[in-house]
């Protein structure tokens, strides 16, 4: 299972691993699907937290060489502060530091680069630097642009549930 061949990793080496939210530590409704394309506030706060997930997030956490972030991203500005208020509640023990959020609203791109924005989020974070990096989501699109990085481990949620 990956969060054994994370832990093994991190006995000789520091480790950082992103979470995306929707979908991975967050339920995914597809019956709002287009909700989130809207500036509805407090879109967030009514999420199921998938403790499942979470958990592991928290062992991973505890583990010595291990750091735990989350990757993700949202539309409009407000829904950042959602994302971010919903954290502090349902996993609130990451660093402030480890959440970062790509508001599509702040930053200009196109359909063709969309999936592409965490990979280059994540190799800007980490560029030169010592961490061995794993990327948690369940967007196969964003999925796909990662694996063409040499710098990031993608894996799909799937492997870390049994």
């Amino acid at each position: 299972m990956i969060v054994d061949d994370i832990k093994n990793i991190a006995k000789t080496q520091k480790v950082y691993v992103s979470f995306d939210m929707d979908g991975v530590i967050a339920e995914y409704d597809i019956s709002k699907n287009d909700l989130h394309k809207t500036k509805t506030n407090d879109y967030y706060k009514i999420k199921r937290p998938i403790k499942t997930i979470i958990h592991i997030m928290k062992m991973l956490f505890e583990i010595q060489n291990i750091e735990v972030g989350i990757l993700s991203a949202c539309h409009f500005e407000n829904q950042k502060q959602d994302k971010i208020e919903w954290l502090k509640i349902n996993v609130p023990f990451l660093k402030k530091e480890n959440i970062h959020i790509i508001s599509y609203e702040k930053i200009k791109f196109d359909e063709k680069n969309k999936y592409s924005l965490k990979t280059q989020y994540l190799e800007n974070l980490f560029k030169n630097n010592q961490y061995i990096v794993f990327h948690i989501d369940d967007d196969v699109r964003v999925i796909k642009s990662m694996k063409n990085s040499s710098d990031i481990n993608v894996v799909h949620i799937s492997s870390l549930i049994e």
